[in-house]
């Protein structure tokens, strides 16, 4: 059995992610455009409530697939892995991104959470359009992305308190030894 296997080199890898994105979402703009166009007819807008709907459901969608524990294994398909060390049982695994071709294009993707909203939010667009009765699994993905948020914010402002606070006890320590 042959394959085809093409060889990329280095230099061309820019060119491979753009040409490889610009396909992608042309394909996926037009099959929506046809689709709607022959089924349903162009949405003429969104309601405010669907707009939050689809922009939480991106959120956490994205969170799923660049963050989540629960998708590494998915992430890991796309890197190699150079080594495994057991050094006092602790095994050490040395990932590193491929140099090249459609596994560093989806390696690279997975990697960026502004490039891989991008894509869940024309995912999630489509398939609201496409399957409007669906729109429950759409509002659970938001319900988690507005959970994912709060969790966000919460952190961030705890995160500042702590560091005020250590600057504050960095101050005391400063004048008391003044003193």
């Amino acid at each position: 059995m042959t394959y085809l296997k093409i060889r990329f080199r280095k230099e061309n890898q820019d060119l491979m992610n753009f040409v490889t994105s610009i396909v992608a979402y042309i394909l996926t703009a037009t099959l929506l455009i046809v689709y709607l166009k022959n089924q349903r007819g162009f949405p003429r807008g969104i309601s405010v409530f669907d707009f939050f709907l689809l922009l939480f459901a991106t959120l956490r969608l994205t969170e799923f697939f660049v963050y989540d524990k629960s998708m590494q294994f998915f992430r890991d398909l796309f890197v190699d892995i150079k080594s495994i060390e057991v050094k006092k049982n602790n095994i050490i695994i040395q990932k590193s991104a491929t140099n090249y071709g459609i596994r560093r294009v989806v390696h690279d993707l997975l990697g960026c959470p502004w490039c891989t909203s991008i894509w869940t939010a024309t995912f999630i667009t489509f398939f609201h359009f496409l399957f409007p009765d669906l729109w429950i699994l759409i509002l659970i993905l938001a319900l988690s992305g507005g959970a994912t948020m709060i969790q966000l914010i919460t952190n961030a402002i705890g995160w500042t308190s702590e560091k005020t606070e250590q600057e504050v006890e960095k101050e005391d320590r400063k004048e008391s030894k003044e003193k």
